[in-house]
C-alpha cells in the first residue's frame, strides 16, 4: 500500500468514527427521574441540604409512560393550566386523572392522620375526609359532617354559622334524632327506649313540655306541673283531661 492510499484510509476511518459517534448522540435522550442526594451531617444525622442531580423533562406535548411491551400505561401532561397525571386501564382508556389548575386545590396528607382536603379558589375547605384507626370523619363545607366510628355513626346538619341544627346518631337501643335551635339548645328529641319510641319537645329551660311514647302514653307539663296526661294515673278515672275540664 502506497503512502497516499494509507493516509486516505486513515482519514476515511477517522471521519466514520466521528460521524458514527455524532449520530449516536443525536437520537432521543433518556428521561431520568429526579435523584436527591442528602449527605449525612455531624454524628451521622441527615441534614436538609438537598441537591437535585437530575431532572425529568416533560415536553409541551406531555410525556408518555410505557411498559416493556411499549404499551402506554400513563401520561404526564404539560398544559397551560398546569401539570397533570393520567393512568390508563388495561384497554388503554383513562382510569385515573389528576389535573392541576387555578380553580382550587386537592391535598393528600398522611403526616398525622390520613387526610384528603378539597378547597376552592379562595382556599376555603369545601370537602375533607380524615381517617384514623377508630373513626372516619367527612365534612362538606360547614353544612354537613358524617362520622363513622367504632361506637356507631353520626350525622350533623349545621346552620349557616356552623352550629348544629339536626343530629342523627346511634344509641344502645337504636337510632336517635335531635333538633337544635339557633342557640344550640336541644328543642326536640326522638329516641328509642324499651322497644318503643319516645318523643320529647323541650322548652327554654331544657325540660320537656310535651312527651309522647309509642306505647300510647303522653303528657303535657309546665315546669313541675302536669297539665295533661294520658293514660291518667290509677284511681283518677278514665282518659286524660285538658286544663279546664275539656277532653283531649
Amino acid at each position: 500500500m502506497r503512502r497516499g492510499q494509507f493516509l486516505t484510509l486513515c482519514i476515511v476511518a477517522f471521519a466514520g468514527c466521528f460521524l458514527g459517534g455524532f449520530l449516536a448522540q443525536a437520537g432521543p435522550q433518556k428521561a431520568w427521574g429526579q435523584l436527591r442526594e442528602i449527605p449525612p451531617g455531624d454524628y451521622g444525622q441527615m441534614n436538609q441540604n438537598i441537591r437535585n442531580s437530575n431532572q425529568l423533562f416533560v415536553p409541551s406535548g406531555g410525556l408518555r409512560m410505557v411498559d416493556e411491551r411499549n404499551r402506554v400505561i400513563g401520561m404526564i401532561l404539560n398544559q397551560p393550566s398546569g401539570a397533570g397525571l393520567v393512568l390508563l386501564d388495561g384497554s388503554g382508556r383513562p382510569s385515573v386523572s389528576l389535573l392541576a389548575g387555578g380553580q382550587g386545590q386537592i391535598a393528600l396528607n398522611t403526616n398525622a392522620n390520613a387526610v384528603i382536603r378539597v378547597s376552592g379558589p379562595a382556599g376555603k375547605d369545601g370537602f375533607s375526609a380524615t381517617a384514623t384507626d377508630s373513626s372516619v370523619v367527612v365534612k362538606m363545607l360547614q353544612g354537613l359532617e358524617l362520622t363513622a366510628a367504632n361506637d356507631g355513626g353520626r350525622i350533623f346538619v349545621s346552620n349557616a354559622k356552623g352550629g348544629h341544627g339536626v343530629r342523627i346518631d346511634t344509641t344502645a337501643d337504636g337510632g336517635r334524632v335531635t333538633g337544635f335551635d339557633k342557640d344550640q339548645r336541644a328543642i326536640a328529641d326522638l329516641s328509642p327506649k324499651g322497644g318503643t319510641a319516645i318523643l320529647n319537645l323541650f322548652g327554654k329551660e331544657a325540660k320537656p313540655g310535651f312527651s309522647a311514647s309509642g306505647d300510647g302514653s303522653a303528657a303535657v307539663t309546665k315546669g313541675e306541673e302536669t297539665l295533661w296526661k294520658v293514660p291518667k294515673d290509677e284511681g283518677t278515672g278514665g282518659g286524660g283531661t285538658l286544663p279546664g275540664g275539656g277532653q283531649p
